[in-house]
């Protein structure tokens, strides 16, 4: 039986092993971290162009090898043991951004079959509309029948849509201009789109439904978090604009869940570059407890609670996947 062949195995003195190992790395005690973990969609199937994806069956493997290896936390459990400075031996946190409908079908199912604690941050508009602004891009391009289409309005000129990766690096380059945009004017070029295309709306939902986040918030083991109204970057736009988005998207989430919303995920993440300092007060002025990251890194008992590093998890490699997130914690 080779090493593949093991992380797919019921073999106890393998997995004693790694948690050995493992223990190595991350021990407990004051020294220790903790590694958060980002997802955002389950798919049921493969979709290639979709790197930021991973199918329920790839879900399904990582989460037997975390279940068996790692020690997972709640995101409120990590806070209490950063502040008692009494971190468990190889803690692991599982995050999930934006709230798109396949964490309740496909990833759920799965994070209960293992008994995992989850987080979920939830953009307050995707809910509402369906569609997170970047996937109607998206959706838009591969959908557009003409093989070419006028992007001059956008700086990009005619483009010469002819096969899936020509649609891909076009939409990406849609998304990165738009980015930037305040919410108003991100909607309004979305809207220019649309009649460039001739597609004045999408037949299909991505987001979750206000009556499945409710359902989600009632598992006892998922946290309900907010990832802001409109998912804007925060550096782009005014201090003022930028309290009064992640406040509507507190307050939009709450309404719905009948919960307080206390942990909150900066939009695109990076700091210095998406979010600043006087962001970081901000979010604690109105009152949540946390708020994540997309930098890379662990926590320790020193992070600040509104600057919690994050890792993104890609390896579909069992082995891969499992040397990083062990690599992760000498970050």
């Amino acid at each position: 039986m080779g090493l593949t062949e093991l992380f797919s195995s019921d073999k106890e003195w393998f997995w004693r092993l790694l948690r050995f190992m493992t223990y190595l790395i991350s021990p407990a005690g004051m020294r220790n971290k903790i590694t958060i973990l980002i997802y955002h969609q389950v798919l049921s199937v493969d979709e290639p162009v979709r790197e930021d994806c991973i199918t329920r069956d790839e879900f399904d493997q990582q989460m037997a090898i975390i279940s068996k290896v790692f020690h997972v936390i709640s995101i409120d459990q990590a806070l209490a043991y950063l502040d008692q400075g009494k971190i468990p031996p190889r803690s692991v946190v599982i995050t999930f951004d934006d709230g798109y409908a396949n964490n309740y079908y496909e990833a759920l199912p799965v994070l209960k079959k293992y008994d995992l604690p989850a987080t979920l941050y939830v953009v307050g508009s995707a809910v509402q509309g369906g569609e997170l602004w970047n996937d109607t891009v998206y959706e838009l391009i591969h959908s557009a029948e003409p093989e070419e289409i006028d992007l001059n309005v956008f700086g990009m000129g005619k483009q010469r849509i002819t096969d899936s990766a020509v649609r891909h690096t076009v939409s990406d380059q849609l998304i990165t201009k738009f980015k930037t945009l305040p919410p108003d004017e991100q909607n309004k070029a979305i809207r220019q789109l649309r009649k460039i295309i001739g597609c004045s709306e999408l037949d299909k939902r991505n987001m979750l439904t206000a009556e499945e986040l409710v359902k989600l918030s009632e598992e006892p083991r998922m946290t309900i978090g907010s990832h802001t109204m409109w998912h804007p970057m925060l550096s782009y736009i005014g201090i003022t604009d930028a309290e009064n988005d992640v406040k509507r998207g507190k307050e939009y989430i709450e309404e719905i869940i009948k919960k307080p919303i206390e942990h909150f995920a900066y939009p695109y993440g990076k700091y210095g570059k998406h979010f600043h300092a006087e962001h970081l007060n901000m979010i604690a002025a109105l009152g949540f407890k946390s708020a994540v990251t997309t930098n890379w890194g662990s926590v320790n008992k020193d992070s600040s609670r509104y600057f919690l590093q994050r890792f993104t998890p890609w390896d579909k490699n069992p082995i891969k996947f499992f040397l990083r997130i062990c690599l992760n914690y000498n970050k």
